[in-house]
């Protein structure tokens, strides 16, 4: 059951529209009417009437699926295709130690603290003030309590604790974590410290828009020693499902009614529905 403090995804005309706290007191508004919060005190997925009794919503439990397509786009973000990827590459698995670089939005965040489990840990870093902050209140809110997310240069400050008062919290320990991910302008520039924090095998996966910034990366990954070096491009194509009515020759042409007899389902690419271009993965291993 849904309790008073939680945070929720709202799906409304059939899509996940934003995320809400059930709060004692409050009240949602849209276009079908208002709905108070105490009607959202039953099991996720339930169907929500406003006080009108029309416009059904629902509430869902946040996963990272649904968080990645509700999140506020406040910078490109990646989506499933590619993190489906990076967790795959990455072989992360419940209590493993990740670092992040480049929180942004969030949504990759809470992929790579869910693939890692409560026991495992999240450490992310943002250069940005704002959405560093943004992304420790994205974590608070969710209540995703192995995730950190500190304020810093990773360039010059590395991601070893330092005299930094703004950022509190728990560091990783060199030679500690079993994967990075770094989405940074010049990835090449925290090589050196992503080094200093790898295990033994582990692995490093580095997104970069443009494919100069691949080849620099892919330079001074080898130069470095890391090995089974790979750049993948990972597209995302929807295809819909029609039914056709198909007509013989003797069939009234008035008549456009699709029968079980006279129908044809057929699947083909959805219209404005493929995502182009995100970015590529280049993954390594240090060995």
């Amino acid at each position: 059951m849904i309790q008073y403090g939680d945070t929720m995804i709202l799906f409304e005309d059939g899509k996940p529209k934003q995320f809400i706290t059930v709060t004692q007191g409050q009240t949602y508004q849209n276009k079908y009417g208002a709905y108070h919060h105490y009607t959202f005190l039953v099991k996720p997925g339930q169907e929500i009437l406003s006080k009108n009794g029309t416009g059904p919503i629902y509430l869902m439990t946040p996963n990272p699926h649904l968080i990645t397509e509700t999140v506020p786009h406040k910078t490109q973000i990646l989506f499933m295709a590619d993190i489906s990827m990076i967790i795959l590459k990455l072989c992360l698995k419940p209590g493993q130690h990740v670092i992040e670089s480049g929180t942004g939005s969030g949504s990759l965040s809470c992929s790579l603290a869910a693939a890692v489990g409560h026991k495992g840990k999240l450490f992310s870093y943002e250069f940005n003030q704002e959405r560093a902050i943004n992304g420790k209140e994205l974590f608070a809110k969710l209540k995703i309590n192995q995730a950190t997310c500190f304020w810093r240069d990773v360039y010059t400050n590395g991601f070893l604790k330092g005299d930094d008062d703004q950022n509190q919290g728990e560091f990783p320990l060199e030679n500690s974590v079993d994967a990075i991910f770094l989405d940074l302008p010049q990835p090449w520039l925290a090589l050196d410290h992503s080094k200093k924090m790898i295990k033994k095998g582990g692995r490093i996966c580095c997104f970069s828009p443009c494919i100069e910034q691949v080849q620099k990366t892919a330079v001074d990954l080898k130069q470095q020693g890391w090995k089974n070096l790979e750049t993948l491009e990972c597209l995302k194509r929807h295809f819909e499902r029609r039914v056709k009515q198909e007509q013989s020759l003797f069939d009234d042409v008035q008549k456009k009614v699709c029968t079980e007899q006279n129908k044809r389902i057929t699947y083909s690419a959805g219209i404005n529905q493929a995502y182009g271009h995100t970015g590529y993965l280049t993954f390594a291993q240090y060995i």
